[in-house]
């Protein structure tokens, strides 16, 4: 921000701040989410149920699949404010939406395409911190599938694929280059298990073809080597990189640990290494039968070389949800958790003691497959768009003054927003200081000719600026 924007700034340090009206939706408010600066967007709304205590840092990532509102990738902060929404034509959903390095820099990536019954058809995209699209990546043959696509520091993506070859829906795992989309490792779940270790009932003459497996989350183990998770096995299973041999098999018919009654897991999610050596996996407990009354975020110590598989910690909604089919675990610093509950619409994290400190809800019958929280900073390459309404708070007999509504979608460092406003185009001067308070922030003025509106970091440097707008012709009734 040059000199005159900062002596501006500072000028209006007296302003009153009150001057713009928090936006956010009530507990019980709409289920969706309009702006008038942004009518394209209608994000379904957050209501948070459980705050308690110093929450982790970072922002929450969703992939809302709505009956209600739009389906998209969404960055939403911890009072259930949206930062950045991209809504997808209509048949498509996006999945797996998460924070991840790629050639030493944070990007953003989820997958998008076709629900088709238990899995998905579409591609992998990668977005840089201006949401420029870096990458859009096939899984190869085969339908490239929502459950997992992982980056890794080799600059190769692990993603699950499914085949159907005559009545067998075969599971592919596959690591290929993100550069160039060649190829590094395919590994094919029908060539190292047999079918019998399968719990999902065969379908019916007719009925489609047997997920005999179901791949649903891939991810490289602290010895380089792979964890994959088998929902229709209730397995996850060791696979050494290279060779694809079946290092090892944690529960199941076949397991080769001698696993506690209260750390068996069925028909689980989302299985990761956590820096302690623990190993977490979200326990559906409900499938094609429901083996437990709820579900559950799962920690547990597994000594590979006793064999024995215990108990560190488990996560449990107040709710005690059961959920059928989703589901996420995720470590955040000090040995905290976060949890999707998948097909419930809730979210949550959890202290080092398994405690609830933090609890929302996608509204409006929404739910997303799986729920991150991640640091993440981000400055869009478009500038704040800008609404303006006659008069203050409704009121339209205000004649002398208007309101303009700002918002920028994807922009993280937003602290104020400036407003500029005069007689002329280039004869622009600063009229109001106010918070930003929420996606769209309403700031009444004067009313002018001209406005332009300036977000400011919390240093009063200019982020960026909308482009200059002649008021008589932007004006909404």
């Amino acid at each position: 921000m040059g000199g005159a924007g900062l002596a501006a700034a500072a000028a209006l340090g007296g302003v009153d701040y009150g001057v713009a009206a928090h936006s956010a939706a009530p507990a019980q408010g709409p289920a969706v989410r309009s702006y008038l600066s942004r009518t394209d967007l209608r994000p379904p709304a957050i209501s948070v149920k459980v705050v308690r205590g110093i929450l982790s840092p970072g922002l929450l990532l969703l992939t809302p699949t709505s009956s209600s509102g739009q389906h998209g990738p969404m960055i939403i902060d911890e009072t259930g404010e949206v930062l950045w929404f991209r809504p997808l034509p209509a048949g498509q959903t996006a999945t797996n939406f998460q924070v991840q390095t790629y050639r030493g820099e944070p990007v953003l990536t989820w997958w998008e395409g076709k629900l088709i019954t238990g899995y998905g058809s579409g591609e992998y995209v990668v977005l840089d911190r201006g949401y420029r699209e870096l990458a859009r990546l096939s899984g190869g043959p085969g339908s490239t599938d929502l459950h997992e696509f992982q980056l890794t520091d080799a600059g190769t993506a692990l993603s699950t694929n499914y085949q159907q070859t005559g009545d067998l829906l075969d599971c592919v795992i596959r690591e290929v280059d993100v550069a160039t989309g060649r190829p590094v490792v395919q590994w094919r779940a029908s060539d190292h298990v047999s079918l019998s270790e399968s719990y999902q009932p065969r379908p019916g003459q007719g009925a489609g073809p047997w997920d005999f497996f179901h791949a649903n989350a891939v991810a490289v183990d602290s010895d380089g080597n792979l964890l994959i998770s088998s929902r229709h096995l209730s397995t996850v299973l060791k696979v050494h990189r290279r060779t694809g041999a079946v290092i090892w098999r944690l529960g199941g018919k076949r397991s080769d640990f001698r696993v506690a009654g209260d750390a068996r897991f069925h028909w689980q999610h989302d299985v990761r290494r956590r820096s302690d050596g623990t190993l977490s996996v979200f326990d559906n407990g409900a499938g094609a039968t429901t083996d437990e009354k709820q579900s559950r975020g799962l920690i547990l110590d597994v000594d590979e070389s006793a064999r024995t598989a215990t108990v560190r910690r488990q996560l449990l909604h107040p709710s005690a949800l059961s959920v059928q089919t989703q589901g996420s675990v995720r470590e955040l610093p000090g040995a905290a958790s976060f949890v999707g509950w998948g097909q419930q619409p809730y979210f949550s994290e959890y202290a080092c003691d398994g405690s609830l400190r933090y609890d929302a809800q996608l509204l409006g019958g929404n739910y997303s497959y799986r729920a991150f929280r991640a640091n993440f900073e981000a400055a869009p390459i478009d500038t704040p768009a800008v609404a303006i309404t006659p008069g203050a708070g409704g009121d339209h007999t205000r004649t002398g003054e208007m309101t303009v509504h700002v918002s920028w979608n994807g922009a993280t460092r937003i602290a104020r927003w400036m407003v500029r406003s005069g007689p002329g185009a280039d004869a622009l001067t600063a009229v109001a200081l106010a918070h930003r308070s929420g996606f769209e922030t309403p700031i009444t003025v004067e009313r002018a000719r001209f406005v332009a509106i300036d977000a400011l970091d919390s240093h009063n440097e200019v982020l960026g600026s909308s482009a200059t707008i002649t008021v008589a012709s932007a004006l909404r009734a």
